[in-house]
């Protein structure tokens, strides 16, 4: 699918690519190019990017260094990077083989990736009875 005036989803798993693409090919969108990633390289176009979205995800990643390195020279200068991700309500400890991540731990690895912070909200999602915050934290390439 071309690119042109639309967005390139990564990915490195199969399926979440495979319901892009049918949901895609329903609603007849042409302007979308599908790419899988690998676990240190989204493998999107050097300085061809205008922002980049990771959607309670960014916790998993193992290798999130390398990943956050690869979306810097992703992005076009101005380019933006969006984080919105969980974490444990103080005072409550997390289950063993949950991942989650305190925003000013986050903010460093964007800051250490050569982001510039544009905005960081810690409960940028707060809703009663939910165990998480939801935070987000936005960063631009200078």
């Amino acid at each position: 699918m071309a690119p042109t005036d639309g967005c390139s989803p990564s990915d490195i798993l199969d399926l979440p690519l495979f319901v892009l693409r049918v949901r895609a090919f329903e609603r007849g969108l042409e302007n979308i190019s599908i790419i899988k990633g690998r676990v240190d390289d989204p493998e999107l176009p050097a300085g061809g990017v205008d922002a980049v979205l990771v959607l309670n995800t960014y916790h998993e990643l193992d290798q999130a260094v390398a990943v956050l390195g690869h979306v810097h020279g992703a992005l076009k200068h101005g380019g933006r990077i969006v984080v919105v991700d969980r974490a444990p309500r103080s005072g409550r400890a997390t289950e063993q083989g949950e991942h989650e991540l305190q925003p000013p731990e986050a903010e460093a690895g964007r800051r250490s990736a050569g982001f510039e912070i544009a905005q960081r909200d810690d409960r940028f999602v707060d809703r009663a009875g939910d165990p998480d915050l939801w935070w987000m934290i936005v960063a631009r390439r200078p």
